[in-house]
């Protein structure tokens, strides 16, 4: 059964995702209350709702999204596909779900939702992007490919 759920395709893009969430989540926590008034009651809380949201906005909207856009004609080079199709599918992503938990927290000043929006996403992004090209997936895959090999559970070329 161990064997049947390491196999899984998804697996590696499920915990990249799933740590990615809690990464980015942490790190907003952080910036918003400092580390003297970190709530990780709250965090852990919230932690599962972010994640289904993520996780339902990236199946419904930003993965097919991106799947069109890789299929179309609008990127001409398609040797990069392993960059390009997680950097949309994180802006896209980002894009929808922050303007949703800043919408419905009301983490913003009378007024100014769009610009208070247009901050939070522009900070997210800039660590987002780094945080999973040069963090997250390669620790993510150096991991669970030692756990595929402990078990010797063979390998799909990715």
């Amino acid at each position: 059964m161990f064997k049947n759920f390491i196999k899984n395709n998804n697996l590696e893009g499920n915990i990249t995702m799933a740590l990615m969430v809690f990464i980015l989540m942490n790190y907003n926590m952080i910036w918003n209350y400092g580390l003297a008034n970190y709530p990780a009651k709250k965090v852990l809380i919230i932690y599962p709702f972010s994640f289904i949201l993520v996780f339902l906005v990236k199946n419904i909207v930003s993965f097919p999204m991106t799947r069109y856009i890789h299929r179309s004609k609008l990127i001409k080079n398609k040797d990069r596909v392993h960059i390009t199709f997680p950097l949309w599918i994180i802006i896209i992503n980002s894009l929808i779900c922050l303007g949703l938990s800043t919408y419905l927290t009301h983490n913003y000043p009378v007024g100014h939702f769009y610009s208070s929006y247009a901050f939070y996403w522009i900070r997210t992004i800039i660590v987002a992007l780094p945080l999973f090209f040069y963090l997250v997936r390669p620790q993510v895959r150096f991991h669970l490919s030692n756990v595929k090999k402990f078990f010797s559970v063979s390998q799909s070329p990715s």
